[in-house]
């Protein structure tokens, strides 16, 4: 689990790493199995979607405050509806580490999540110009 993403530099991830409590089995191995064992279900893009979200995961399991302050920092960075989607890769990481994993017991994202402004496709329209509706009307009287 190595890389940069976006505004996020090497050294903003070594110190949120490094704030995590240590369990026997750290996160990073859980996601590299995690990855192996999926690759071939996922298209290259969701893949690489998949791998680039879970590197923002600290190496040691987190806290439900953790998750907490991830989701802000993310958040900072990132959009809502990337953050969601993120956050359905986190979940879905926590519940094949709980189900193979006895030392996890807890998913610290169960019950996060960004409700996202929904807006009217009509708000995010302009109105036509004058000069628009006279080309209209010029073609409607025919």
């Amino acid at each position: 689990m190595s890389g940069n993403i976006c505004a996020f530099t090497s050294e903003q991830s070594k110190a949120y790493r490094e704030s995590t409590v240590a369990v026997d089995k750290n996160i990073s191995t859980i996601v590299v199995a995690y990855m192996k064992e999926n690759d071939v279900r996922w298209c290259a893009r969701e893949y690489t979607r998949i791998n680039n979200a879970l590197t923002f995961l600290p190496n040691a399991h987190i806290s439900r405050q953790k998750a907490i302050e991830l989701k802000q920092f993310i958040l900072a960075i990132k959009t809502a509806s990337t953050f969601n989607r993120y956050l359905k890769y986190f979940n879905a990481l926590y519940r094949r580490a709980i189900a193979n994993n006895a030392l996890l017991t807890i998913n610290p994202f169960e019950g996060l999540k960004v409700v996202e402004a929904r807006s009217s496709i009509a708000d995010k329209r302009s109105a036509y110009t004058v000069e628009q509706m006279k080309v209209l009307f010029t073609f409607a009287e025919g």
